[in-house]
């Protein structure tokens, strides 16, 4: 059955830029043309978002499906609109981490996640809010906030350049990083305690995740709560070594829970802090309100995955 797709790509992701295409329109119908010729796309930068345009895009032509090549950055931006118009969402993985590509099954190979999409079915899975701003995988608050910005200061490098100078800007902040007073309160439960490290994650990440996060489930209506406590000097370190072993979840520094709402607040006087989710920075204000959003995003994802 044929059928219409808006097909929006972010030119500046991490994909493009490390494969040399400098042309994603074209690399993009290249693909379209040899899977599916019976087909109709649209292509759409996502300028068409910062723009404003989109929405208006969208109800035009009214699509089956919209798909976004870019990261998860880009997903969450596409998934507000796919949303509001009850179009389901499928996703290309061409970011960085592609966190939520990942866990919905789909192939890192663009070829192989383009056959995905042509033969997927629509699943409803959860959505997660901070302070009213939805994201899909996971939002973080202190050292990784640093290590994204300084990711963000290197995106034009090459991978053989960016990431042994990001490991090694892990290694300066695993000590130099500042710690903070935090008070995390779930219903009637308060946890006080010193940190330099909070993850909350759509859906609680799975045991044996280590330095990519990984869900195995997306609709269980639960928020993942992580909190490295500062109990010492090697809290952090030991933590982030645990990662590669893939039991960090055992450790005893590790405060972690699962919960429908959290709310984060500074102990000491602060009216905004730098959060990172989805890998996007933002300033939000005190206090942090977590909560999820059950099946709110309809998704495209491979049978095989189902």
């Amino acid at each position: 059955m044929s059928q219409s797709i808006v097909l929006i790509y972010n030119p500046s992701s991490g994909y493009f830029i490390e494969n040399g295409i400098d042309d994603p329109e074209q690399y993009f119908q290249a693909q379209w043309d040899e899977q599916a010729p019976e087909g109709e796309l649209a292509l759409l930068s996502i300028e068409t978002i910062r723009n404003g345009t989109l929405r208006a895009c969208l109800l035009r032509i009214q699509p089956d499906q919209v798909w976004i090549a870019g990261g998860d950055g880009s997903a969450i931006a596409v998934a507000e609109l796919a949303v509001e118009l009850n179009i389901p969402l499928g996703v290309l993985p061409c970011g960085t981490m592609n966190l939520l590509a990942r866990d919905i099954g789909m192939s890192l190979d663009i070829t192989q996640a383009f056959q995905q999409l042509h033969d997927s079915d629509v699943q409803p899975i959860d959505m997660a809010t901070v302070n009213g701003r939805r994201f899909l995988c996971i939002s973080n608050l202190g050292m990784s906030t640093r290590l994204t910005e300084q990711r963000e200061q290197l995106r034009q490098q090459s991978g053989w350049v960016r990431w042994p100078l990001m490991f090694g800007y892990m290694l300066k902040y695993l000590f130099a990083y500042p710690t903070l007073d935090v008070q995390i309160r779930q219903g009637n439960d308060v946890h006080i305690l010193r940190t330099r490290s909070i993850s909350i994650s759509n859906n609680p990440l799975a045991s044996h995740s280590w330095l990519i996060p990984e869900r195995k489930r997306l609709d269980g209506g639960k928020l993942g709560i992580y909190i490295i406590q500062e109990r010492s000097v090697w809290s952090l370190p030991r933590m982030i070594f645990r990662l590669f072993s893939r039991d960090w979840q055992d450790d005893d520094d590790l405060l972690h829970f699962s919960a429908d709402a959290v709310r984060i607040s500074f102990r000491r006087s602060s009216k905004k802090v730098q959060i990172m989710s989805d890998g996007e920075l933002s300033q939000e204000t005190l206090p942090l309100e977590y909560q999820t959003l059950p099946k709110a995003l309809q998704v495209l994802r491979p049978k095989e995955a189902l």
